[in-house]
């Protein structure tokens, strides 16, 4: 009898333990299903989510390649064309100033050339020896009173009548900035023209010849300093003004002594064909 309780007793107790481990699990395996099923929808969401990724890249990829990228490249192309025009353009435009420099280089040789066998032809009457050169000619000084203006301005022209043309260009510089409002101030343009001209500043020696002849209309310089603005204009091979400066010359004073200089330069120019 005490061995059939005994048995009844184990087998209560291994009933409720068996009972109780059945339950637990059944407990774990639902939580590792829920585990499961929670992990499947989050994986799901991951891929719904990098789908819908792929397929706006994919997208936008198509949208360069058949639109933004052909504009694009379009554009490049079209930039390219118009460099190559502007580069064709620019050996054009050089091109034409190396010929233009040439032809000027050409006509002032023939210019040159022809004044120097001109003027180094024996004249038809009796005429002051030409130079070789297109130069303008000095004028000796009239006599001045003994000043220290008068004789700043006496010893410009001295260097200038020594061929020392740089200082004598100094000397006149200095002289008109010292006398700014000197009666001689013509003279000392004159001279400073001359000394530029010799140093082969011909478009300085232009303008302060240019200068002369505005600024002082009653100077007895009038003359020498347009004829001066001629020579100055045959060396920058101004052809066209060089003749309409030799023409208001010859006109505006006939019986000067510069005029038959004038008019063979001015027939040498006529007789150059453009």
């Amino acid at each position: 009898m005490r061995k059939l309780i005994l048995l009844g007793v184990c087998f209560l107790g291994f009933s409720q333990f068996a009972q109780a481990a059945l339950f637990d699990d059944k407990e774990a395996r639902q939580q590792i299903i829920d585990l499961q099923q929670k992990t499947d929808t989050q994986n799901q969401s991951a891929l719904s989510a990098i789908s819908a990724l792929e397929k706006r890249i994919s997208a936008l990829e198509n949208t360069i390649k058949s639109q933004g990228l052909m504009d694009l490249l379009s554009q490049v192309e079209l930039l390219n064309k118009e460099l190559r025009h502007l580069k064709g353009d620019l050996e054009v435009a050089q091109h034409q100033i190396e010929v233009t420099q040439q032809r000027q280089k050409d006509l002032y040789k023939d210019t040159d050339g022809r004044l120097h066998k001109l003027e180094t032809a024996p004249p038809p009457v009796a005429q002051p020896a030409p130079t070789a050169e297109v130069e303008a000619p000095v004028v000796a000084p009239a006599p001045v009173e003994d000043t220290a203006e008068n004789k700043a301005l006496e010893a410009a022209q001295l260097l200038l009548k020594e061929s020392k043309f740089k200082p004598a260009f100094e000397a006149f510089e200095k002289f008109l900035q010292t006398y700014p409002n000197s009666k001689q101030a013509s003279d000392a343009f004159y001279g400073l023209g001359s000394a530029q001209f010799s140093l082969k500043y011909y478009k300085a020696a232009l303008a302060t010849q240019q200068k002369l002849v505005m600024q002082f209309p009653e100077s007895p310089k009038l003359a020498d300093a347009k004829f001066s603005i001629a020579n100055c204009q045959i060396q920058l091979a101004d052809i066209d003004g060089a003749k309409k400066t030799l023409r208001d010359l010859i006109a505006q004073y006939p019986d000067h002594a510069l005029i038959p200089n004038a008019k063979r330069r001015l027939a040498v120019l006529d007789s150059i064909k453009k």
